[in-house]
């Protein structure tokens, strides 16, 4: 599994992908679904797989006293994703400057990766103060011709 921790150094041509977006600091039930997801459509399709994540969680950079307690360490994430099947770990800081992107330019970010579908969970959100919801994703998705599937929440008892 390729392991980008900057996109500051990521190469200019990917092969095409499906990208699971999320924070995943937890690889919990409703993580797994998304990743899996993301996992069969790209076996399906033939694309590679792709999770984009944060190495720190968001709130670190919004709301410090909120961070929740990490529940697994950055090398049980990393090992466990590799055991999901992903062929490559975008796992990179969550800092000012990817806070501060709108919508539109986080998804131009990722563009470099380029993805034919993102999977996300329902309560997805992104860009600038996650002004980015999922309608805003599936609108672009319409609009720039690329996939979109939204995964409901787990519930589980």
């Amino acid at each position: 599994m390729e392991i980008i921790t900057s996109l500051e150094a990521v190469k200019t041509e990917y092969s095409p992908s499906v990208i699971a977006l999320g924070t995943f600091d937890g690889l919990h039930l409703g993580h797994q679904d998304i990743i899996k997801t993301a996992r069969d459509y790209a076996q399906k399709h033939g694309l590679k797989l792709i999770v984009f994540t944060f190495s720190n969680h968001p709130l670190s950079l919004i709301k410090p006293d909120l961070v929740p307690v990490r529940i697994i360490t950055q090398q049980q994430k990393i090992k466990y994703l590799e055991k999901l099947g992903v062929d490559i770990l975008v796992n990179v800081p969550f800092d000012h400057d990817l806070a501060g992107l709108s919508p539109d330019e986080f998804l131009k970010k990722l563009a470099v990766f380029n993805y034919r579908c993102l999977v996300v969970g329902e309560n997805f959100s992104y860009g600038f103060l996650g002004s980015g919801k999922t309608d805003t994703l599936q609108r672009t998705g319409l609009h720039d011709h690329f996939t979109v599937i939204i995964r409901q929440l787990v519930k589980c008892g």
